[in-house]
């Protein structure tokens, strides 16, 4: 559990207050991809990493 708080940090820690590009959103994906195929994390962690990704960069780019 504190492995995958830490992961989350760092995914968010990555992403916040940053406007995303396309590159940027690849690169979270296949950080939060290859997670998931190597069994690190959960299909439902996965999911809540991009959203909380897509929210920071939705509230950023509102902000500019």
């Amino acid at each position: 559990m504190k492995y995958l708080t830490l992961l989350a940090l760092l995914v968010g820690s990555l992403t916040y207050a940053h406007p995303s590009s396309e590159e940027d959103k690849k690169e979270v994906y296949n950080f939060i991809q290859k997670q998931l195929q190597e069994n690190k994390i959960t299909l439902e962690t996965a999911q809540r990493m991009w959203i909380s990704y897509a929210r920071c960069c939705d509230e950023t780019t509102e902000d500019a």
